[in-house]
């Protein structure tokens, strides 16, 4: 799984789709969203996600944890309440493609005016 984003960006939340993946209940389930570096080094994000119904799990990224341009890799870590631990996608990774943002680039608004003129 592919999943872009820009620079900053904290709307738009990453989903996975396990209901193809998924053979018991998730209810009672803790399920973390762990995300790494591209060459899985450094911990960056490992926090609580959320499941949509009963096959969607879901993580909405917060301030600061999406300033940092670059490839990175992610997973779903369920904690069942058996204490055994699933990890998704149960095959490789969900690769996270963090774009530099315009701003981030020096554009300066100032340069353009009314419909598009460059002055």
């Amino acid at each position: 799984m592919l999943f872009h984003l820009k620079q900053g960006d904290l709307r738009t939340p990453l989903l996975f789709q396990a209901s193809q993946q998924l053979d018991i209940d998730l209810t009672f389930s803790k399920i973390h969203f762990i995300m790494t570096d591209q060459y899985a080094k450094r911990i960056i994000i490992d926090e609580i996600a959320t499941l949509i119904e009963t096959e969607t799990l879901s993580y909405t990224f917060k301030q600061g944890q999406t300033d940092e341009v670059g490839l990175f890799l992610g997973e779903f870590e369920i904690h069942h309440i058996n204490n055994t631990i699933e990890n998704f996608p149960r095959d490789g990774y969900i690769t996270i493609v963090i774009h530099p943002s315009l701003r981030s680039n020096g554009f300066t608004p100032s340069l353009i005016i009314d419909g598009g003129v460059f002055k």
